[in-house]
Parts: C-alpha cells; sequence; structure tokens
C-alpha cells in the first residue's frame, strides 16, 4: 500500500531547516527539526466491543503504542443513524472527554501527545480509517470488531540543500530515549520532491542499514549520514563515492546489474552463464516458505518446457543449510540452477531487499526488469506464469491481462 507524508504536514515543520555550515570536503552538518513526525509507515489494531452499552449505542476499544511501556487508548462509539465518534486519550489520565475527540477518515489525522520534560513539545500518532473489501467488512461485522490504522514510530527530521534545491532527509528515532541507531534505524529521503515517502518495494527513498550505511542517489551526488545527534539536533551527512550505492531496484524497466553466485553443487556460476537469450527469471524460494512448496513444480515445468524457446529460471535459494535445499529439490524432482544462500545472501536482504518469499523476476535479454508479479504488470505466478510464457515466447494462447489484480503472496 502507498502510504503518504502528506505536504501539507511537512512544509510548516521543515520551513527553517537549511543547510547549516561545510566541515570539510563533502562532509555537511544539517540541523534537524525540534518536532517529532509520525513515521509513514502503518500498523492496523483490532478495536474489541465493550460490554454494557445500552439505547443501541456500540463502543470499540483498543490501545496503540506509545512509549516507556506505556500505550494510549482509543475507543470507537457507534449508534444507529449517527456518525461515529472516535476518542483518544491523548492527556494520558485515563478518561475520555469531548474535547478528545478525533476525525477518522480516509485521509491520515496527526494526533500530539504532550511531553513533560523531553526534547519535543508532544509525541505525534497518526491515524486513518481502514477501507475494507465487502467480504472482509461483512467478516468484520460477524466478528463484532473494528479496524484502524496507526503509525506505530516517530522520526525526526533534516534538508539538506544540493545544487540550490532543498530535500528533506527522515531518520526513525527510538520512540524512549529519542537517539537515532543509525546501524538499524529506517530512514528515507523525499528525492523526487513530491511531499511523500515512497514506500513500496525497491523504493529509492527509503531504506533499512541491516548493520550498514545507508547511501542514497540524488541526482549526481551519493549522500551517506555518518551521525544524527538528537541531543544537539544536527545530522552529518558526507557525499561518497558513486561505487559505495548499493541499492538495487528490482522495479519494472530497471536494470539488474550481472552477480556471481555458487551453486548448491558449489561451483561458481554468474546470472548470465544461467541467462536465457530471451528472458529470464529469478526465482527466490526457501524450503520452509509453505507457498513455494506448492509452486515450485510448475515453475520447474516452465524450464523445462520453454528452456528450448529462450526462457531460463534461476533459483535463489534461502535456505542456510544447503543440503536441506539439495534434498528438498530432489524429492520435488526440481532441476533449474539454484544459488547458495551464503554465496548471495548479502545481494538478497541488503542490495536487492527481497522480504517476502517467493519472490519473482521476470527480466529480459538485456537484464531489465519486465514484471515483478505486481497489479499492471505480467502475470509470472501460478498458473498465470505459463499464459505468460506462452505470449511472450510466441504461442497460442493469450497472456493473462497486466491489468488483473495480483494475490499470490
Amino acid at each position: 500500500m502507498q502510504i503518504h507524508y502528506m505536504l501539507r504536514l511537512m512544509s510548516p515543520l521543515l520551513v527553517a531547516v537549511a543547510l547549516a555550515a561545510e566541515q570539510g570536503a563533502g562532509t555537511i552538518t544539517v540541523p534537524l527539526e525540534k518536532k517529532l513526525l509520525p513515521d509513514p509507515n502503518w500498523e492496523v489494531s483490532e478495536l474489541q466491543p465493550l460490554a454494557g452499552m445500552t439505547d443501541g449505542l456500540h463502543a470499540f476499544s483498543t490501545t496503540l503504542p506509545f512509549r516507556k511501556g506505556v500505550r494510549v487508548r482509543v475507543v470507537l462509539m457507534e449508534r444507529d443513524g449517527s456518525k461515529p465518534v472516535w476518542l483518544i486519550d491523548r492527556n494520558l489520565d485515563g478518561e475520555l472527554s469531548p474535547d478528545e475527540h478525533i476525525e477518522v477518515g480516509p485521509n491520515p489525522t496527526v494526533v500530539e501527545i504532550p511531553l513533560q520534560d523531553e526534547p519535543y513539545a508532544s509525541f505525534p500518532i497518526q491515524v486513518k480509517a481502514v477501507d475494507l473489501p465487502p467480504k472482509w467488512e461483512a467478516d468484520m461485522l460477524r466478528r463484532n470488531v473494528r479496524f484502524i490504522y496507526h503509525s506505530h514510530a516517530v522520526d525526526v527530521s533534516g534538508r539538506v540543500n544540493l545544487d540550490g534545491v532543498r530535500y528533506d532527509f527522515f531518520y526513525r528515532v527510538n520512540s524512549n530515549t529519542f537517539d537515532v541507531a543509525l546501524s538499524e534505524a529506517w530512514m528515507a529521503v523525499d528525492i523526487d520532491r513530491d511531499g511523500k515517502i515512497d514506500l513500496e518495494n525497491w523504493s529509492d527513498e527509503m531504506a533499512y542499514p541491516l548493520g550498514q550505511p545507508v547511501v542514497f542517489k540524488i541526482g549526481n551526488h551519493y549522500l551517506r549520514t555518518d551521525a544524527v545527534d538528537t541531543k544537539a539536533m544536527t545530522a552529518l551527512i558526507r557525499e561518497v563515492d558513486a561505487s559505495e550505492y548499493q541499492l538495487i531496484s528490482m522495479r519494472k524497466g530497471r536494470v539488474v546489474p550481472e552477480f556471481s553466485f555458487v551453486s548448491l553443487e558449489g561451483a561458481a556460476q554468474s546470472l548470465k552463464s544461467a541467462h536465457g537469450p530471451r528472458y529470464t527469471m529469478l526465482y527466490f524460494w526457501a524450503s520452509w516458505c509453505a507457498i513455494c512448496q506448492s509452486e515450485i513444480g510448475l515453475v520447474d515445468e516452465a524450464n523445462r518446457i520453454y528452456q528450448d524457446r529462450g526462457f531460463r529460471v534461476v533459483g535463489i535459494n534461502g535456505d542456510k543449510d544447503a543440503a536441506t535445499a539439495r534434498n528438498f529439490l530432489k524429492d520435488h524432482n526440481v532441476t533449474f540452477p539454484q544459488a547458495k544462500w551464503d554465496s548471495v545472501k548479502d545481494l538478497v536482504e541488503r542490495r536487492m531487499r527481497i522480504e517476502e518469499w517467493p519472490t519473482a523476476i521476470l527480466l529480459d535479454a538485456d537484464l531489465r526488469v519486465v514484471s515483478t508479479n505486481t497489479k499492471g504488470e505480467l502475470h509470472i505466478r501460478h498458473d498465470g506464469l505459463m499464459n505468460t510464457l506462452e505470449t511472450l515466447l510466441g504461442g497460442s494462447k493469450s497472456g493473462v491481462s497486466p491489468d488483473s489484480k495480483r494475490d499470490d503472496h
């Protein structure tokens, strides 16, 4: 789901943030905004019914994560024929009053929870309504529960000036200490300056460090954050060489760089050596993945049927124990080449940022991404794979409509 940092929420917070001082070649100190922002990633919470309601009144309640073990109570009140009323215990006194009413609708609402004796005046929690398909809404009513989307973390922000253009940087802070752990904290930059952070798979605008520094590419600049000091309210950002940029986008139209791997049998191989002359599908799977277990036979069948027509499958196996993977492949009669996990772990986790198993990526002869099986792209999962290959490789069947909705995971 695409989640937006609405520009109207950000602009008043960032007006005063700008480039402060040069500390040396390629290094700048950036002041941080002295106001916390709700993190743009969402979680969903289930509200349970409250007993003892009368006169057609129905109430539901949940608590949302705050800090230092404290949770914030939220209550929804419904009466037939009336607009639902949402309340949040923003002053944390355990009581709910009319002045604690909040708007919960399709657009995000930010609720500020006051802080005492802290570097920030308040802690923001962002909420919005959950829009359910009819089938799921019917199930919600049957179970007599309700849902709410909410933010679950907070960020600090700063602004960097590059070639006369300002770019907003965001860092997730620890909700208890307000420190930023650069080795593990979510970070982002609004590269296209559209007032929102792209949170979709393989985004150029956000990343998790996973123990190593993250470098963002902005135009011809490559920027790495070396330190964030929320006590001094500054971030130290350094311009680095292009060779330090590691993020690989697997989105449609992007080119996947050549990479080497070791097969499950111990042989050194490369993507190009295993690449089909017309199309190659990278298939990220593991023996512990239930969907992989049911699907991998069809993937192997596609590899056998279409390899003489220019198609190959390259398996990227996620099993830490190679023997487990080999036994699984033998038991399921799978023959397409496989990359051993320890030879691609850094590539898969840190550079390609594969988070769903299985994941399928279809490449053309130039290693350009043709489909990732997302909505609006060719279907390359389950039975849709065969139809798509028939279409691409000159067969008679018609491919699945690119606009068909994907629900394969």
